[in-house]
This record gives C-alpha cells, sequence and structure tokens, in this order.
C-alpha cells in the first residue's frame, strides 16, 4: 500500500515540478519526468528525512494494531488519490494521508491514539505540527511567488524578446529545485508510514544494517566453485582458493589440468 500511495502521490503532487516547464513548452513530457524523477531522488539525500520521521510519528496505536492502521490510513489517501485524478481534480496527497491515518487511529483506539502535539528542540511534531505546516504553506507560497513576480516585472520592464531564451532556460532550474524540494517531502510521506511499521514490528535498522544483512545473505547463497586442481611434475603442488598460495617446489613447472 505504500508503494500505491508512491504511485498516487506521483500523479497529483510530483506532477506540479514540471506542470509550467511542459505547459510553457520549454521542454517535451518525457525529458521533464527524467529530471523530476532523478531530482526527486536527490530531494531525501541532500536535505535530510526529516520529514518521513515526523509522518511516523503521527499516530500512536498499540503496537499490535499499528499494521491494520497504518493500511488502512494508506487504503483510504490511496482511493482518495485515485478518485480526484480520474475527475481531474487536484488535491494534496499529504492531506489524505494525514487525514486517513488519524482517522484510522482514532476508529481503532480513541483520541489518545494520535499524537497531538509534541517538540524536538524547536520543531514542533505531531498531528498540529502537521495541520500547521499544511495550512501555512500556501500561503507563504502565494506571498513569495508574487513578490516574485513583482521583482521580475520591475527588474526586466525594458527587456526585449532576446532576454527569452535565458528566462525559458532558468524554468529547468526552478523546475528541478522544485523537485528537490518535493522529494524532500512529499516522496517521504511514503517513507515515513514504512518506517513506523517496521518500528512497530521491531524490525527497523540502519541503512549499513541492512547493506551488511543483504551482502550476507548474497554470500551465503553465492555458489562455491572447487579450487582448480594442479599438479606439478615431480612434486604435487596444492591450490588454496583462500589465500591464492601454491605450496610446491618453484622450479617446477606446473601442468594445469
Amino acid at each position: 500500500m505504500a508503494l500505491a500511495f508512491a504511485l498516487t502521490n506521483g500523479f497529483h503532487d510530483a506532477a506540479n515540478a514540471i506542470a509550467t516547464l511542459v505547459a510553457t513548452r520549454v521542454a517535451r513530457p518525457l525529458p521533464a519526468v527524467v529530471m523530476a524523477s532523478a531530482f526527486n531522488l536527490l530531494g531525501p539525500l541532500l536535505l535530510g528525512a526529516a520529514v518521513a520521521d515526523t509522518v511516523a510519528t503521527i499516530v500512536l496505536p498499540p503496537i499490535d494494531d499499528v499494521v491494520p492502521v497504518v493500511g488502512a490510513g494508506l487504503s483510504g489517501a490511496v482511493a482518495w488519490n485515485l478518485v480526484t485524478w480520474r475527475r481531474g481534480l487536484p488535491s494534496s496527497s499529504s492531506h489524505a494521508l494525514v487525514g486517513g491515518l488519524a482517522g484510522a487511529a482514532i476508529a481503532d483506539a480513541g483520541l489518545d491514539a494520535v499524537n497531538w502535539v509534541s517538540f524536538d528542540g524547536w520543531r514542533p511534531l505531531g498531528m498540529v505540527g502537521v495541520l500547521v505546516a499544511l495550512a501555512i504553506s500556501p500561503v507563504l507560497g502565494a506571498a513569495a511567488a508574487l513578490l516574485v513576480l513583482r521583482s521580475l516585472r520591475f527588474a526586466l520592464r525594458r527587456a526585449t524578446r532576446r532576454f527569452e531564451g535565458p528566462v525559458r532556460d532558468v524554468q529547468w532550474a526552478t523546475a528541478g529545485l522544485l523537485a528537490v524540494s518535493q522529494g524532500a517531502n512529499d516522496v517521504q510521506k511514503a517513507v515515513g508510514v514504512v518506517a513506523a511499521v517496521l518500528l512497530a514490528e521491531g524490525e527497523a535498522r540502519s541503512a549499513l544494517g541492512v547493506l551488511r544483512g543483504a551482502w550476507e545473505a548474497w554470500a551465503a547463497a553465492a555458489p562455491r566453485w572447487p579450487a582448480p586442481r594442479i599438479r606439478a611434475a615431480g612434486t604435487p603442488v596444492v591450490a588454496s582458493r583462500a589465500s591464492g598460495e601454491f605450496r610446491g617446489s618453484a622450479t617446477n613447472r606446473l601442468h594445469r589440468s
């Protein structure tokens, strides 16, 4: 379900990163999607995983009920994303996920199953912190866009058509920055719910531990080839596959069988 949410999230929020780039015909859809995918991946790597940590602490149901609560919340969010996408309605996958998780937790264990407010230093966590961020982000975005637009119009009031090319090229940079910020926010929400399930199951490990476990599993399953038989003229020679050394007379001529 987390993968399904990430997919439907791409139907809505991820498409915003390249909307203006394609609508103004600066780029074709395929190159724009490739660029957005790459920069979405760079988002959490460059800016950290704070959003995933916050999402993982929104609900606090009993340990035995974490998996069904998270599954129900994801199912509601995926259903909402599909319905709004089918009808062409722009909607926020973040609101759908947060609402789905909160509703499932309240239905399972009451109001106490939701982490309403908490703080990590100065950073607000829990439902209140998420709702405040979701509420003020459109206002801040509109104010910033208005300021930037007015400033550019004033700076380029005497510009001619020769500035059209550089302005169109700058859209690649702005779309890339938007994709990075989107990767550091919306993309991490699916990671956050997976982390919540892993923590509940006691299976959360560091990235290094996961890689080490995968390497050990591969090494155990890898075929073990027998050491090559080597014989020497006159003196037997034994090959050690582990050390790669040969024991025997150095003057003997070796013949590989």
